[in-house]
C-alpha cells in the first residue's frame, strides 16, 4: 500500500506529512486539525490544510475527500463522540476503495486496569486518562467497530511498551479473565499492549 491521496485527521503540525512527502512528493496530502496554531504550521507542509472538527463537517465537505485512498487517524478516534458514525459517513461519501490506518490506545492495558480497580481515575493532560478522551477501546471493541462499519481488517499489530510493574498485576488479570469465562492467556497478552495500529480497508461496491 503506497498512499497517493491521503486525509490525515488530527494532523497536528504536519510532522507525518513532512516525512512522507520527502520521499513521495507527488502524494496529495490533506491535513485536518481543530487547533488553529497547528493547522497554520500544517498548511506549510500539507497539500491542503483544514481547520475543522471532523465530526462537524457536512457530507458535502466530506465529499471533497471522496477519492482519497487513505485516511489516517493517529490517536484520534478515542477523542470523538461517535467514531462509529464517522467511519460510516466516510464510507458512504467515498467513490473508490480506500484504506484507514488508525492508532488507538488500549484501555485493557494493565496500568489502566490497575487505576480503575483502585479508583484512581483522575483525568490528566495526556496518557490513558487524557481529559480529552471520550471513548475507550480494547482489542475486541476495535475489531467490532471496524467490522460493523463495513471494513475488512487487513492487519492489526500491537505496540508493547515496557513499563515497570506489570508482573504483580498479571496473576489478578488472569484470575479476573478466568472467572469471567475468558481466556486468561489472551487476557494477559492484551493487558501488555499499549496501543493497537489497525489497517482496515473498504471496498466500494461496483455497479
Amino acid at each position: 500500500m503506497q498512499p497517493e491521496k491521503v486525509v490525515e485527521v488530527g494532523c497536528m503540525r504536519g510532522t507525518l506529512a513532512r516525512v512522507y512527502l520527502e520521499t513521495h512528493p507527488h502524494c496529495v496530502w490533506h491535513g485536518i486539525d481543530i487547533d488553529p496554531e497547528n493547522i497554520e504550521h500544517a498548511k506549510k507542509v500539507c497539500t491542503e490544510g483544514y481547520l475543522a472538527n471532523i465530526e462537524q463537517m457536512t457530507d458535502l465537505e466530506l465529499r471533497h475527500f471522496s477519492n482519497a485512498d487513505t485516511w489516517i487517524f493517529g490517536d484520534v478516534l478515542e477523542h470523538l463522540y461517535d467514531p462509529w458514525k464517522l467511519l460510516d459517513r466516510i464510507k458512504l461519501n467515498a467513490v473508490n476503495d480506500f484504506n484507514i490506518v488508525a492508532c488507538i490506545p488500549n484501555s485493557q492495558h494493565w496500568s489502566f486496569q490497575a487505576r480503575i480497580n483502585s479508583g484512581m481515575m483522575q483525568y490528566e493532560d495526556d496518557g490513558f486518562f487524557d481529559r480529552t478522551h471520550i471513548r475507550f477501546f480494547s482489542r475486541l471493541t476495535i475489531i467490532d467497530m471496524f467490522l460493523k462499519a463495513g471494513f475488512d481488517i487487513e492487519s492489526m499489530f500491537s505496540r508493547v511498551i515496557g513499563f515497570q510493574g506489570s508482573e504483580k498485576y498479571m496473576p489478578h488479570i488472569r484470575a479476573m479473565a478466568q472467572v469471567s469465562g475468558m481466556d486468561p492467556e489472551q487476557a494477559e497478552n492484551d493487558a501488555m499492549v499499549f496501543q493497537y495500529v489497525v489497517h482496515a480497508k473498504h471496498t466500494h461496491p461496483r455497479r
